[in-house]
């Protein structure tokens, strides 16, 4: 099975396509028909993948942040800022005060998690994480807590009106994890919530035995930048479900199936719940035809 989680990159037409608006050159209907062109293909390529859960890949805007303007009143996008270690760019927002617009909420679930649409499926949406959202904004590590549990509370509670199918909270933190303290408290408050909650760890852990700290039902670890020898000392088995991030955003080289069945392999003696694969950071690193490729060359792998 296969986990999309984040970013899915846009195809170079949308690519062209959101320059082209940003130059006055197409409409904003012209714009909005090839994002929605645009999750089409993503959902078909995730029904040939048979993924369990659909992502719709954060087209319109390919960070977790920007979309939370639209409904926080005093929030602005400001400068660009370099996101990790690549030559991508986050927009860092201000948040002159925690002010939240329950009138614009919908804004939020239908312009930019496209809920309508998803409610058919059973459906994994990306949030930020609290170590995330403090790097990439203003705000204190509390007030971040604060603001992702909101958001994950109201959005339960608007999927529960439209849909039957599952929702799936993937809290990504992308931001080399030190101190765990406030995703162990961000998991405390969202206890009470009936959907399925993940932690993706998309890069380095210090510490791991802190990891067993986390109340949640899966976690997902990058294994290019967290040695197996220390991921399996740990006690895995408390989680219903792991991410392997084994599909590598770095190259545009197919993954050595051979080699991904034996390192599976080696995780199932030690790991006995249910297994996904997912990216290792952030599939918008790739070009769109790679990443398809990519996820078609292993998707195949039953026995997970």
């Amino acid at each position: 099975m296969i986990i999309l989680a984040g970013s899915y990159p846009r195809s170079e037409k949308l690519i062209q396509a959101t320059r082209d608006f940003d130059r006055n050159r197409i409409s904003l209907k012209e714009l909005k028909s090839l994002y929605n062109l645009e999750l089409d293909n993503l959902i078909e390529l995730q029904k040939k993948a048979e993924c369990e859960f659909y992502s719709n890949g954060l087209f319109k805007y390919q960070d977790l942040l920007r979309p939370l303007c639209s409904f926080i009143d005093n929030c602005r996008a400001e400068s660009l800022v370099r996101f990790e270690e690549t030559n991508m760019f986050w927009r860092k927002i201000h948040i002159k005060k925690l002010d939240i617009n329950p009138s614009n909420f919908s804004i939020y679930l239908e312009e930019y998690l496209d809920i309508g649409k998803m409610g058919q499926f059973n459906y994994l949406v990306s949030l930020p994480a609290p170590l995330t959202l403090r790097k990439y904004s203003n705000l204190k590590t509390e007030t971040s807590i604060e603001l992702i549990s909101h958001i994950a509370q109201k959005l339960e509670q608007e999927w529960i009106k439209i849909s039957q199918k599952s929702l799936i909270l993937a809290f990504i933190e992308y931001t080399p994890v030190t101190k765990i303290k406030p995703i162990v408290d961000l998991c405390r408050r969202l206890q009470s919530l009936k959907s399925t909650k993940f932690v993706l760890f998309k890069n380095k852990i210090q510490n791991y035995k802190d990891l067993e700290k986390l109340e949640v039902d899966g976690i997902g670890l990058n294994f290019y930048k967290n040695p197996i020898k220390q991921v399996e000392q740990i006690n895995l088995n408390k989680f219903q479900n792991l991410i392997l991030g084994v599909i590598n955003t770095n190259t545009t080289l197919l993954e050595d199936r051979e080699k991904l069945i034996e390192f599976i392999e080696y995780v199932r003696k030690f790991y006995h719940g249910k297994i996904y694969l997912s990216d290792d950071f952030c599939a918008e690193l790739l070009p769109q035809e790679v990443m398809n490729q990519k996820i078609l060359n292993i998707a195949d792998l039953k026995f997970l």
